[in-house]
């Protein structure tokens, strides 16, 4: 299930570097999305090469990619920042975006399974990139870091509203929309109180 890969993957992701903290995953951290039969063959690297190819030329499989990826990998940065400070607003702010894109890969997990797309597979190792960073300038990189991601996300939502051709898929675009636009305002706002 994309849940639980994304949970097993994101909790190597925000302990660092280290590989001992990896579990069941693959040395690689590349994680199928789904636990359908055809998602777990799109997570050889054959099938991988496959995707982006079709990506290229069908809108909805390249949204499915950037939605699936990005949000594995905010996930796990979600994830760091819900473990890894001490700031209370982090940790809280964390905690609800969390949800959030759990709810979104339970999505298009249910999305992927039932349509003819298939799953990337994501690497998370090494998402999280300030662990030598600490207190104050670790949580600083953190917000910084979401702010960008997020802004990312919400212009790719808005690019794709206008070529996503599936309806199952654009009414995800489309309600994702908001959720990361108020995301988004959030870590906008605590970055500001960083300044």
């Amino acid at each position: 299930m994309f849940l639980s890969a994304c949970s097993n993957n994101s909790n190597s992701a925000s302990k660092g570097t280290d590989s001992s903290s990896t579990g069941s995953m693959s040395s690689t951290n590349t994680v199928p999305m789904t636990g359908t039969p055809s998602a777990k063959k799109s997570s050889t690297k054959k099938d991988s090469s496959a995707a982006g190819k079709i990506g290229n030329t069908n809108p909805d499989q390249a949204t499915v990619d950037y939605l699936v990826a990005g949000n594995a990998k905010e996930i796990a940065w979600l994830m760091a920042g819900e473990k890894r400070t001490a700031n209370k607003e982090i940790q809280a702010h964390s905690k609800m975006m969390l949800a959030d894109h759990t709810t979104l890969g339970e999505k298009l997990s249910v999305l992927i399974g039932s349509k003819n797309l298939t799953a990337p597979p994501v690497d998370t190792m090494g998402v999280v990139t300030i662990n030598d960073l600490k207190g104050k300038e670790w949580d600083k990189a953190w917000v910084d870091k979401a702010v960008k991601d997020h802004q990312e996300l919400f212009e790719k939502l808005k690019q794709s509203e206008a070529h996503v051709r599936d309806s199952s898929l654009r009414k995800i675009v489309i309600s994702t929309e908001p959720i990361v636009r108020s995301h988004l305002d959030m870590v906008k706002k605590m970055q500001d109180k960083m300044k």
